[in-house]
């Protein structure tokens, strides 16, 4: 698996365009940490794990006068005291394009080998996200690409368009194929300060695991949202509507459901905070599920000393759901779902980084079934080194903007 995607690395940066500029960037790192794992599954034997790890990683970045694009692989070494070793890989793409003054395209894409563990350490504490877990171990293989399109149809008129597409396989632990779809559309009428619209979303879900009941879902959701910029700083969003979710298997019947999201939104040239809750129905990659779900996150990346350059990132987040129910019979259980990932680090140098981090997660199930999602508790502390040709200072957010300057297209790198 490596050497293929060093083979797309390579034929990817050949692609490229060959005219090059000042913006131009080949850079690599090398992160080496170490860890000590706890992890609890209810009635099955606890694990107390020591973990050694070393990832190399290569990006290129492009740069025009109206496209951006970064390309990196990732590849992830692990020896474990109570588990097997472990190799990991990770190819991803993202670009941003305008079309023209009043037209951006932006898409990504990425293709994954991973161990269930390794994927929920993997990304940065900032961007860890909260899922159910069908399984505390195995070893899974996924790809996912999404598009989106932001159109200026007119001075006050702007029109907004996704796709996202995944799939994801389990190697080890079994039988199990994942399938996502979906797609969105929106028109706002703009003014300085607020965008009010209307956002339509459908979706596709195909869930096929052994030990379960295989099943294929489609949701349909349709209603208003309104951005208001309060100042450079200060940002929300806010929708609502409802949705439909049937199954074109037999013996099902139609789902109504409400849905609503909305995220407060902070951001600096050094910081930024997100804060999100959700109720609807989502998808779940890892479990090929729809799920019914009221979340709450907090994602942060801040300085604590710019001086000494010394910067925090954490996620903490809370999900209470289950899988939507489209059979009389359904004997999957609910679920509630805690996450807390922090990490601290230390830019010591211009190529060297000491790092900290604590992940804690604990998924809860209500009345255990063979088919619920497990119980499982996992506390994480890692430490660690990068070596770095060059520290990036920016990182572009390959996704729609949510405020209604659209200022938002980048972050501070994590």
């Amino acid at each position: 698996m490596a050497r293929v995607c060093l083979v797309a690395f390579c034929g990817a940066l050949v692609a490229m365009p060959a005219t090059a500029t000042a913006q131009d960037v080949v850079y690599e790192r090398l992160r080496v940490q170490g860890g000590f794992t706890h992890e609890d599954r209810g009635a099955q034997a606890s694990l107390d794990d020591v973990w050694l790890g070393a990832t190399p990683e290569l990006a290129a970045v492009f740069a025009r006068p109206r496209t951006f694009s970064q390309l990196t692989y990732t590849l992830t070494g692990m020896i474990h005291t109570e588990l097997p070793a472990e190799i990991a890989n990770r190819l991803t793409l993202g670009v941003s394009h305008e079309i023209s003054k009043t037209t951006l395209v932006f898409a990504s894409a990425e293709a994954f080998q991973t161990s269930l563990r390794n994927l929920l350490t993997s990304r940065p504490a900032a961007a860890t996200e909260l899922a159910a877990l069908a399984a505390p171990e195995g070893t899974f293989l996924g790809v996912r690409a999404t598009e989106g399109l932001s159109w200026e149809a007119g001075p006050r008129v702007r029109i907004g368009q996704g796709l996202d597409a995944a799939m994801v396989t389990s190697i080890d632990s079994g039988p199990t194929k994942n399938y996502l779809a979906n797609a969105s559309f929106s028109a706002d009428r703009v003014w300085q300060f607020d965008a009010l619209g209307v956002e339509a979303r459908g979706g596709y879900a195909s869930n096929q695991v052994t030990t379960r009941i295989n099943q294929k879902l489609v949701t349909t959701s349709l209603g208003p949202r309104w951005r208001h910029d309060f100042n450079a700083r200060l940002s929300t969003f806010v929708t609502v509507g409802g949705m439909l979710i049937l199954s074109p298997d037999p013996g099902t019947g139609i789902v109504l459901a409400s849905t609503a999201r909305g995220s407060l939104l902070y951001a600096l040239s050094s910081a930024r905070l997100d804060l999100s809750a959700a109720s609807g129905a989502e998808p779940n990659i890892l479990t090929g599920q729809i799920l019914r779900t009221h979340s709450v996150s907090l994602r942060a990346w801040f300085p604590i000393s710019e001086r000494h350059r010394v910067f925090c990132s954490a996620s903490i987040a809370y999900l209470r759901g289950g899988p939507v129910r489209v059979r009389r019979f359904d004997l999957s259980g609910d679920f509630q779902g805690v996450l807390a990932d922090a990490d601290l680090n230390w830019l010591a140098t211009d190529s060297l980084q000491l790092f900290a981090r604590y992940q804690f997660f604990d998924q809860i199930a209500d009345d255990p079934t063979p088919l619920s999602n497990p119980s499982v508790v996992r506390n994480t502390a890692i430490v660690g080194i990068q070596f770095f040709s060059q520290p990036p200072d920016r990182t572009l957010r390959f996704r729609e903007p949510q405020r209604v300057d659209r200022s938002d297209t980048t972050s501070p790198a994590p």
